[in-house]
C-alpha cells in the first residue's frame, strides 16, 4: 500500500523488516523474493538504479521469476543508456 501511495522510503524500511521477520520464521523464499523485488522497484522509482539492480539480483537469488528478471534487464538497460548519454554530454 505504501508503494502505491508513492512513499518509497517507507516501503523500503517495511520490506527490510518483513525480510528480517521472514528469515526468523523461515518464510518461503518466494515471499522473501517479492520483498526484495519491491525494494528494487522502490529504488528504481527513487532514481537509484544501482541499488535497484542490486535488489533485483537478490530477488532472483531467492526465487527466479520472469517479472524480476525483466525488471532487472530494464534497469540495466536504463543504466547503460544513461552512461552512454553521459559520454556524449558536452559538459
Amino acid at each position: 500500500a505504501l508503494f502505491e501511495l508513492g512513499r518509497f522510503e517507507e516501503t523500503i524500511v517495511v520490506c527490510q523488516k518483513a525480510i528480517d521477520v521472514g528469515r526468523e520464521h523461515r518464510a518461503d523464499f518466494k515471499q522473501i523474493a517479492r520483498a526484495y523485488c519491491r525494494i528494487g522497484s522502490s529504488h528504481e522509482r527513487l532514481d537509484r538504479l544501482d541499488d535497484a539492480i542490486a535488489f533485483y539480483q537478490k530477488s532472483l537469488t531467492e526465487h527466479r521469476t520472469p517479472d524480476a528478471l525483466e525488471k532487472l534487464k530494464a534497469a540495466e538497460r536504463e543504466r547503460d543508456r544513461r552512461a552512454k548519454a553521459a559520454l556524449h554530454d558536452p559538459e
